[in-house]
């Protein structure tokens, strides 16, 4: 399966390394094809030095860590229009350009959709009770 995890997901993976985010994080990099774009990664690159002020060596480990099981692809263009937040059109994108099957977040403003372009969005504990779990 293609699944694109958004921003907040990989964060708060980050955050509770035993949560269902990171559970359903590193069950998919070993079961599912896994896509990312470097938007995504840029943001949880300055949401990690921001709000957590964690050092540069630890968050350059951890976004290779991703980049050594996912892949990332150039978000196809989609209008800021398309979530309540115009920052989310990235994540759209990203979702559109990998052929994703799933898109994982927190976000309310991409939650509230619930499909886009064909592509359901599902928070991270819909994600595990539907394809981690049953495993």
């Amino acid at each position: 399966m293609k699944v694109v995890f958004d921003t907040n997901t990989l964060f708060a993976a980050f955050v509770a390394r035993t949560g269902v985010c990171a559970k359903v994080i590193e069950a998919s990099l070993a079961e599912h094809d896994v896509f990312l774009s470097w938007y995504i990664l840029d943001e949880l690159r300055r949401n990690l030095s921001i709000k957590l002020n964690i050092e540069k060596s630890r968050i350059d480990e951890a976004i290779q860590s991703l980049l050594d099981g996912a892949k990332v692809v150039e978000p196809s263009p989609v209008p800021d229009t398309a979530s309540r937040d115009p920052k989310d059109a990235p994540v759209l994108g990203t979702a559109i350009a990998a052929h994703a099957e799933v898109l994982v977040t927190g976000d309310k403003d991409l939650l509230v959709l619930g499909i886009y372009e064909s592509i359901p969005i599902i928070s991270p504990r819909q994600f595990h009770d539907r394809f981690i779990s049953a495993q």
